[in-house]
């Protein structure tokens, strides 16, 4: 992908949305509709970044060494017909920039992270949330990895008054800092290190709905941090965590990747909650589909997980998203999503819960479930099967 200017970058959302490269989905899903080219949704950020021939960001508004990610990096592009996006990109070893979340910007020239997400796996991972929407009232979701801020932003808004609180992990401070001075994230600090750094970082008002609980460290260590607390009954047990952590390499943590790493997530949940991934995807054989089967390999055979749902969304089919229930069989429990109707009512019992905590979601959270390859995953021996459940 190259911007005007030049300057080389590849989309990749939140770590995980790449450029279009004709990838097929999950299982046996083709890309959506059969499509041999970039769905419309992408084509607008595309365009926005100089792929298409059009747009293309000028200097970095943002542009700092990252001990995590190479160099952490804001530009703002547009997109056509008035609309403008500024990314968050990671640019490591000197290679191509990799970005991981893109925010519309409003007509004052504001931010608005809380929007439609334009990245279509962003909204698959919050409209995975009516999964488990029965524990919503009384559990927190926890995001791993902030990038653009979007995820956070889009359930805070949906739910400004709460229940679920919602809070993050990142390790990254330029990151922390390149959200908060230009992409509108705002946030309060969840022990007091990372509200002195939110309060050096954060200027003036913004950011929509109420703000998440941001701790800055590593997030493998603060999921076993509330596993220990959930176990020993210090804190109540987590309705959602939805991981989406990647470094300026495309790659998950390692010690996000590990069997013990889930199994410590599964710990944190409560029964019904979900663990929510976004992964990368491709063609059968190639190394990103490689790594999503053993990723969902792994959350599979935990003895925790009832079931596990991977969705390929409808514009974004080099993302796989992986919804891992925990002690939720959905091939028996009609109250899940074992069909299009099922994936609806589950919606939209998620859209009521949002309405009455005074909040919406800005895109249709059914819409997004039952136009996606939805297929339920299942282990024989060390060998995964999918079986399409939402057509």
């Amino acid at each position: 992908m190259g911007p005007a200017g030049g300057r080389r970058g590849r989309a990749r959302g939140g770590g995980g949305a790449r450029a279009w490269q004709g990838q097929r989905g999950s299982g046996q899903a083709q890309p959506a509709g059969g499509r041999a080219g970039p769905p419309p949704e992408e084509e607008r950020w595309e365009r926005a970044v100089g792929r298409g021939g059009a747009g293309g960001g000028g200097p970095p508004l943002f542009s700092a060494r990252s001990a995590f990610n190479g160099r952490v990096e804001v530009r703002e592009y547009d997109a056509g017909g008035g609309l403008r996006l500024r990314g968050l990109e990671f640019c490591a070893g000197g290679g191509e920039g990799l970005f991981q979340g893109m925010v519309p910007v409003g007509p004052a020239g504001r931010p608005t992270p809380g929007a439609r997400p334009e990245f279509g796996y962003v909204r698959t991972m919050a409209s995975c949330l009516a999964l488990c929407a029965g524990a919503l009232g009384s559990g927190g979701v926890l995001c791993l990895g902030l990038g653009a801020g979007c995820l956070p932003a889009v359930v805070g808004a949906a739910f400004p008054r709460g229940p679920p609180e919602v809070d993050v992990c990142e390790i990254d401070p330029e990151v922390v800092r390149a959200a908060a001075l230009h992409l509108g994230f705002r946030a309060v600090g969840g022990d007091a290190k990372s509200q002195i750094y939110l309060n050096m970082v954060q200027r003036g008002g913004g950011g929509e709905g109420r703000r998440p609980r941001l701790w800055i460290g590593d997030g493998a260590a603060h999921v076993a941090a509330t596993a220990e607390a959930v176990i020993s009954g210090r804190t109540a047990p987590l309705a959602a965590i939805l991981l989406d952590a990647f470094d300026g390499k495309n790659d998950i943590p390692a010690g996000m990747a590990s069997k013990s790493f889930l199994a410590m997530c599964f710990d944190c949940l409560a029964p019904g909650g979900a663990l929510v991934c976004n992964l990368q995807n491709g063609w059968w054989g190639s190394p990103e589909r490689d790594a999503a089967l053993a990723y969902m390999a792994r959350l599979r055979s935990d003895a925790a997980c009832g079931s596990l749902i991977s969705c390929v969304p409808r514009d974004m089919p080099q993302n796989v998203v992986a919804a891992a229930l925990k002690g939720v069989d959905v091939a028996a429990d009609e109250e899940h999503m074992t069909s299009a109707g099922a994936f609806r009512r589950a919606a939209d019992r998620l859209v009521q819960r949002a309405k009455a905590a005074g909040g919406a979601f800005p895109f249709d959270p059914a819409e997004e479930l039952c136009a996606a390859g939805v297929f339920s995953v299942g282990l024989v021996g060390n060998m995964l099967h999918e079986r399409a459940i939402n057509k």
